[in-house]
């Protein structure tokens, strides 16, 4: 087994400047993110449970989140693949003996048997190299009455934060962009059917799967916008397919700033989005 468990190139990926460049943007990230966290806890309810297991959890704010779902003598552990984001989520919570963090790849992870009582995710299930091998490691840490719950992104025509950077850079680069399918990525469980298809494969029941429309809203200055978005996603993943010299780098970034400036009102920028509520039992 390599160094990154069964998800080589996702280990490198998330170690590497995407990695560094959501550790720099994380309190941005978790604010433009934050009505879609809670749709997910929205699940978790009212009753004190265990213990959850937050599954790509970045920089730790669900994992503490997931914290105030536990009883007094339960934890929330948040696994990642990411030593930079996790070592900003062990800084965060140092000293908190009920908040746990792991560098490891999930679907290959030697998980404790049968001790979660739910098993989150906020967009960190995506990525998988064979998502049901992953998906049938998480099952065997669930309780017999445990609940998986996640959110991931719908189709990427639904989802404008990924469709703008693609139409500001493409123009700009000797590259054209290619629906990424099924493979690896934030994309990776867009599919409604083959979503479905990999949960029941990896051996769970009662699977529902609720698309959400919601949006993605941020603050951010159509400039800082701009400048986050020659740093991650798929305008950033355009440029680095063909690397663009200095200029054209900039007329990349003007046209990322037109593009933004469309959807700012009122100080916010907001781009529809549409993610879906997943969930799905072991028994």
């Amino acid at each position: 087994m390599n160094k990154y468990g069964d998800n080589q190139t996702q280990g490198e990926f998330w170690n590497d400047a995407p990695g560094l460049a959501w550790v720099e943007q994380d309190v941005e990230m978790n604010a433009r993110l934050e009505a879609i966290a809670q749709i997910l806890f929205g699940v978790l309810g009212h009753n004190p449970t265990q213990h959850i297991l937050d599954v790509g959890c970045g920089g730790g704010d669900t994992t503490m989140q997931a914290l105030q779902y536990c009883s007094s003598l339960g934890s929330a552990t948040g696994l990642d693949i990411s030593e930079p984001l996790l070592q900003l989520a062990r800084a965060k919570v140092r000293g908190q003996a009920n908040l746990h963090f792991i560098n490891a790849d999930a679907q290959s992870y030697a998980l404790p048997e049968k001790h979660y009582q739910f098993i989150i995710s906020r967009f960190g299930v995506m990525f998988f190299a064979d998502p049901v091998k992953a998906f049938a490691n998480l099952r065997s840490a669930l309780t017999e009455d445990g609940t998986l719950a996640f959110v991931c992104w719908g189709p990427l025509a639904d989802n404008a934060f990924f469709t703008d950077p693609i139409g500001a850079v493409e123009p700009h680069v000797e590259a054209t962009f290619t629906d990424p399918g099924r493979e690896p990525g934030p994309l990776g469980l867009s599919d409604i059917g083959y979503l479905k298809q990999v949960l029941q494969g990896a051996g769970f029941n009662n699977v529902t799967i609720d698309p959400v429309r919601t949006q993605v809203v941020t603050g951010y200055t159509p400039e800082q916008e701009a400048d986050l978005l020659m740093r991650i996603g798929f305008g950033m993943r355009l440029m680095k397919q063909a690397p663009p010299p200095p200029e054209v780098r900039e007329r990349i970034r003007e046209s990322l700033i037109d593009t933004v400036s469309r959807r700012l009102e009122a100080g916010k920028i907001t781009y529809p989005a549409l993610v879906y509520l997943v969930q799905a039992k072991v028994g």
